[in-house]
């Protein structure tokens, strides 16, 4: 069956304004990462939570995941990355 483990951070609105932030993970094929949106006021650093999920077909080992944020429509890209282990 499927695993789901918590995963999670923190977002800093780069705008000077409240903006809409889409959070969305880049992991390997096989692993999932819930998507997040979250509406920020200036410059508040905002934590997220949301889940990992792998399945018995994930990818065994180290797997290096990565944030994509887009706030107001602007595109900031890859702006954070972590390891994940899936045993």
């Amino acid at each position: 069956g499927a695993s789901h483990v918590p995963f999670g951070g923190w977002v800093l609105n780069p705008l000077g304004r409240p903006a809409r932030a889409a959070v969305n993970f880049v992991a390997p094929r096989g692993l999932s990462i819930t998507p997040a949106t979250i509406y920020l006021q200036s410059r508040q650093r905002h934590p997220i939570l949301t889940s990992l999920r792998a399945t018995e077909l994930s990818p065994r080992g180290r797997h290096l995941v990565a944030l994509n944020l887009v706030v107001d429509g602007r595109v900031f890209g890859q702006v954070a990355e972590a390891w994940v282990t899936v045993t």
